[in-house]
């Protein structure tokens, strides 16, 4: 859905410079959780917060590369299966693609 989001933004505007990465990023994370009146809880990695996030290793993924522009590809070129682990409420239940929460 960011994907979709920041690329709409693009084309409404008819020009890419004007919602780089960062915007779309901040629109993604922490102004999406104040749209929902959680941001003394989510949308940002700080003490006191819930952390949730992913870990991706772009190491030997090409379309992650260059790894200068990792911001870029979060947005528009991770897939699922580029997510190593996750943490939800900083407790990790997926481990290098393993889910951990779930006994099969």
């Amino acid at each position: 859905e960011g994907r979709t989001a920041a690329l709409l933004q693009k084309m409404k505007s008819g020009d890419a410079s004007q919602f780089p990465i960062e915007t779309a990023l901040k629109v993604l994370t922490i102004e999406g959780a104040k749209v929902l009146g959680m941001e003394n809880q989510i949308g940002s990695l700080e003490v006191g917060k819930q952390a949730d996030f992913l870990v991706i290793q772009p190491q030997g993924k090409i379309h992650l590369q260059p790894q200068e522009n990792m911001l870029s590809h979060l947005v528009y070129a991770v897939k699922s299966s580029d997510v190593d682990d996750v943490y939800i409420a900083g407790e990790q239940v997926v481990k290098q693609g393993q889910v951990l929460t779930v006994e099969l």
